[in-house]
């Protein structure tokens, strides 16, 4: 009787406050999910910020310039070195296209939770959500995986910054940055 018709308007009225709520608050929520998950990779790393592509494009110049410095313009040192920039670029891309599509599904696809009203097209707002979990996540694996390659190759560049390069260390840069281009 009453009380099942008084307990569905509850119900009707509690679903599309919830989310005309997410509708309202949907990219910051989005933007909050994203900014925690490389807040939690960068703080597992032991740095304070998350990591940028130009941090990483930024050693590869860093290196480049080091090895341009020490060695003639047709030594195979410096084709490494700019063989390593690329890669290293490569890398910057790969994270910047991550970043976009973060930014992009924060932004614009805030218009699917617009189909959370409806019980027959809920199910679109839940999978944003969802996806902006996934896209978190990624960017807190990748953060990672970056962060642990990039203090490999600080490490091997900081013993290598005080000599002239060799080209074996240069090589093993040019590995380290391929691997964590691959990764």
């Amino acid at each position: 009787g009453l009380t099942g018709v008084l307990a569905e308007i509850v119900r009707f009225f509690a679903v599309i406050g919830f989310f005309y709520y997410l509708l309202i608050n949907g990219p910051s929520i989005s933007q909050s999910i994203i900014n925690s998950m490389r807040q939690l990779a960068a703080n597992a790393l032991g740095i304070s910020t998350g990591i940028s592509p130009s941090s990483i494009v930024d050693m590869a110049f860093a290196i480049l310039t080091k090895v341009s410095s020490a060695a003639s313009i047709w030594s195979p040192m410096i084709s490494v070195a700019i063989i390593v920039l690329v890669v290293m670029s490569l890398i910057a891309v790969n994270m910047l296209i991550m970043l976009v599509s973060a930014w992009v599904l924060c932004y614009a696809g805030v218009i699917l939770l617009g189909f959370g009203g409806s019980k027959w097209t809920s199910d679109i707002a839940i999978n944003y959500l969802r996806t902006v979990l996934s896209i978190g996540l990624q960017l807190f694996t990748m953060t990672l995986i970056i962060g642990i390659g990039q203090s490999f190759i600080d490490q091997y560049f900081s013993l290598i910054r005080d000599d002239v390069p060799d080209l074996n260390s240069l090589i093993v840069l040019l590995l380290a940055s391929i691997i964590l281009l691959v990764l």
